[in-house]
């Protein structure tokens, strides 16, 4: 019987890649938010027993999180996320 691994490295979070999602975020540099909106994604269909709808909804939270943290910045420093594009 095989074993389930659902600490270390689980299949779910390899998006039928080689590479694990947390090692691709963290190479990106995407910030929680973005990084759980696409681990959401990554993992979509593949974590057993999961709901790919729910997937999909969390992922969507996670984005308009991001969408509305960047639109607070923005209306409180215009320049910010100028400035901050600049340095990427």
């Amino acid at each position: 019987m095989k074993h389930y691994e659902a600490i270390n490295h689980p299949k779910h979070y390899m998006g039928g890649t080689p590479y694990e999602h947390v090692a691709v975020a963290e190479a990106m540099d995407w910030g929680y938010a973005i990084g759980s909106a696409t681990k959401y994604l990554w993992r979509l269909g593949r974590k057993p027993g999961a709901d790919q709808l729910e997937d999909l909804r969390k992922a969507a939270w996670w984005l308009n999180h991001e969408i509305e943290r960047i639109e607070r910045e923005h209306k409180e420093d215009p320049q910010a996320v100028m400035r901050r594009e600049k340095q990427a």
